[in-house]
């Protein structure tokens, strides 16, 4: 899914409102206009509603994460570096926005029909988080690291149970970058 410059500006006007701690459930239309720095009319150019524009909002963000990973993924690199690279992504990410992911989902919810609107975009983002998976086993399978006697699903298991694991442990209070580290060697462990 593509969006335009004001689509754009609109979804960092409401991630601006989130990391202020603004209440998304009780947002206005007219606050995300004011942050956006656009007039409410043209809001409405873009969206039908103020979930709309939250779901749209997610998966802009969704979007800037995986388009991360992708960008690691096509560097130079090993197989441990990718996951490494990958970890800390997710855990830089998390740090900076999970109150603002967490503020979002709350401000969304009750709001079904709206959400549902970007099912087959979910299914894009879905796809695309599979296809790296894909290419992360291909990679280690390709180098030895993971053995080859091992079932797709198992390693996929793994590595998404790390990348899980990586977004959830920053949001209790033992977060700390060493975590993601431990995350990788994991990785690297189970499947070696």
């Amino acid at each position: 899914m593509t969006y335009t410059d004001k689509q754009i500006q609109v979804f960092t006007g409401v991630l601006a409102l989130a990391r202020q701690g603004v209440d998304m459930a009780s947002l206005r239309v007219q606050q995300i206009a004011d942050a956006a720095g656009l007039g409410k009319g043209t809001l409405y150019e873009y969206f039908s509603s103020k979930e709309e524009i939250l779901a749209g909002t997610v998966h802009w963000s969704l979007t800037q994460i995986l388009n991360r990973l992708d960008r690691i993924m096509a560097e130079p690199g090993s197989f441990e570096a990718h996951v490494a690279g990958m970890l800390r992504a997710l855990w830089d990410t998390m740090l900076g926005d999970a109150t603002v992911y967490h503020s979002l989902s709350n401000g969304m919810r009750g709001e079904k029909p709206a959400c549902c609107r970007f099912t087959e975009a979910q299914q894009d983002l879905l796809d695309r988080l599979l296809g790296l998976e894909r290419a992360l086993i291909a990679q280690g399978r390709e180098e030895g690291v993971i053995r080859a006697d091992l079932p797709e699903d198992y390693c996929r298991c793994v590595v998404e149970t790390a990348l899980m694991a990586s977004a959830a442990a920053v949001q209790g209070p033992a977060g700390s970058p060493v975590q993601a580290e431990n995350l990788c060697r994991m990785v690297c462990r189970a499947l070696a």
